[in-house]
């Protein structure tokens, strides 16, 4: 029988996680509300209620609540009988049926059981999540978002409106909006304000660009409004992030 831990967490707007890895533990987070910005492998993945990111063990990955409302989620996390075993299977993907949902739900109700019949039935219901995991391809959804952020990541000093996010992704403002928001929880706008906070941030922490030639960089010609966006987002002031990672022996 395998090591299985199960519970619901709740993280507030702006808890933030940096990069890290289990040597020998898979996780698995189902969103429930809120948005959860996880990096893997330098890409950023949004993941909206009823979304799934995988973390198999020694694949470094960093996490963050964005949006505007705190993050809710079921975390599942388990002991791996190979470290390599889940790396092919997808980072990402959505809770179709709901099935996963329903699994970690009967886990976290299996743990509270202290018997050996009880951690029996808890390692078949991991194997099933598994092998729902495994099987299911990248959804049409995380295309749809990763192909939208490669259109920002090449203009991010540009001006884009929701118009020019829905043109890339061939659909029309409105369906766009409601799709992209159904998939990542965020407004097509909230997600491209991240996107280019994101850049600001590693620019801020990797280069000695002033501050008003980073905002510039990023489409925000009015320095005063990019520090607010990204305290907004970041949780604190460019020039503070700045000093402080300086200040880091």
């Amino acid at each position: 029988m395998r090591w299985i831990h199960c519970v619901p967490n709740r993280f507030p707007l702006g808890w933030r996680l940096s990069g890290h890895a289990h040597p020998a533990t898979h996780e698995l987070v189902l969103v429930l509300a809120g948005c959860l910005s996880t990096v893997i492998r330098g890409r950023t993945h949004l993941a909206g209620p009823g979304s799934i990111m995988l973390h198999p063990a020694t694949l470094e990955h960093a996490e963050a609540a964005v949006g505007g409302r705190p993050l809710s989620t079921l975390y599942l996390a388990w002991r791996a009988q190979a470290p390599q075993e889940l790396h092919d299977a997808p980072v990402q993907l959505d809770d179709r049926d709901g099935r996963i949902e329903s699994g970690l739900r009967w886990l976290i109700t299996l743990a509270a059981q202290s018997s050996a019949s009880a951690s029996t039935a808890a390692d078949g219901v991991l194997n099933a999540i598994l092998h729902e995991v495994c099987s299911q391809p990248e959804s049409a959804q995380e295309r749809l978002v990763q192909g939208v952020r490669a259109f920002i990541q090449a203009r991010l000093s540009r001006t884009l409106s929701v118009a020019d996010l829905a043109r890339c992704a061939g659909l029309s403002p409105a369906h766009f909006s409601r799709t992209f928001q159904a998939a990542t929880g965020l407004s097509p706008m909230a997600y491209l304000r991240h996107q280019r906070m994101q850049k600001a941030r590693h620019l801020l922490l990797t280069t000695e660009l002033p501050i008003s030639a980073v905002a510039a960089l990023v489409g925000y010609p009015d320095v005063l409004h990019f520090s607010k966006v990204f305290k907004g987002i970041c949780a604190q002031p460019p020039g503070r992030l700045r000093r402080l990672q300086r200040q880091v022996p």
